[in-house]
């Protein structure tokens, strides 16, 4: 925010420094103008007049033209610093709520190890399990911090086909029980958000750890619409609760709801800063599919013919 508001201040300076810049240069050519067409003080006296007049009028819509300016610039800035300020609101509530329920899980296993009770084994795996929680929550509240909190990132021209081939090969090494199918054709570029790919491995890591099965089946597909790319991600689980539903189809959390992780949180912005939109839908009878729809975009044109980047 420091690079915005520093722009702003300097706002008056420059629409000052424009103003008199044309001035003095409307000034010396119309000066000019005048004396190559006139000679007579009554035409120059007309002539004069006349450029006055016409001064005022193209100055006032010059002045209108960077005041507009200006202010288009502060709304933009006053809006970006709002969605910050509800980002920040929600990171705190999702990461204080969380943590909160980890540190409670950790303490009560703790407490059945130093009093000889329980199933040792069973309390250090959980204990281990939480600590890793711990872990992966520091990590996401970092991701959604870079994303959400800091200056805007530009979108550009990434090859959404490749990104899912890539994320799709990663995820079976990390999880070679889970059947993850991939249909897509062999390029699909649109205009989003430098880490589109954090979307498409939340949301399948998210279908894979809600499995009801062992070796559950994620079905993965993208294809073109007429101005659109439309990913969607199938699977058999046992659908979206309406906690996790409400991150997707609401701008922000409610001041009441605490959704039980940021992976969403982090698609759901990603996807936004991407000027797309995500939608989840159950299917019948189990399981839910997860449509993500990106404006598309034109290849790079530092491409050869096979698609490849020749840079």
């Amino acid at each position: 925010m420091t690079v915005e508001r520093y722009n702003l201040v300097r706002k008056p300076r420059n629409v000052a420094a424009v103003y008199a810049l044309v001035g003095g240069l409307w000034i010396l050519l119309t000066d000019q103008f005048v004396r190559s067409v006139a000679d007579d003080p009554a035409t120059v006296t007309l002539l004069q007049t006349a450029k006055g007049w016409l001064f005022v009028g193209l100055s006032t819509l010059l002045i209108y033209a960077l005041v507009w300016h200006a202010q288009r610039e502060l709304r933009d800035t006053n809006d970006h610093l709002e969605r910050s300020l509800q980002q920040t609101s929600i990171l705190h509530r999702i990461v204080r709520h969380n943590l909160r329920n980890a540190c409670t899980i950790i303490d009560g296993h703790a407490r059945l190890l130093a009093d000889g009770e329980g199933d040792r084994k069973k309390c250090t795996d959980t204990i281990r399990t939480q600590s890793g929680y711990l872990t992966e929550i520091s990590e996401k509240t970092r991701q959604l911090r870079e994303i959400a909190l800091v200056e805007s990132t530009p979108t550009e021209s990434i090859d959404v086909a490749g990104t899912l081939r890539r994320q799709i090969t990663a995820t079976r090494r990390q999880h070679p029980e889970a059947d993850v199918r991939l249909d897509t054709p062999t390029t699909l570029w649109a205009d989003v958000h430098p880490r589109i790919g954090a979307v498409f491995d939340e949301i399948v890591e998210n279908a894979i750890e809600h499995a009801e099965r062992s070796d559950p089946t994620v079905e993965v597909s993208a294809s073109a619409a007429a101005t659109d790319v439309v990913v969607e991600i199938i699977d058999e689980g046992p659908g979206f609760p309406k906690l996790e539903r409400d991150v997707l189809d609401r701008e922000f959390e409610a001041p009441l709801a605490h959704s039980t992780g940021l992976g969403l949180w982090i698609a759901r912005t990603i996807v936004d800063r991407s000027n797309g939109r995500i939608d989840a839908v159950d299917t019948d009878p189990r399981g839910a599919t997860v449509r993500i729809t990106l404006p598309r975009a034109d290849p790079p044109s530092n491409l050869d013919e096979h698609g490849a980047d020749g840079g």
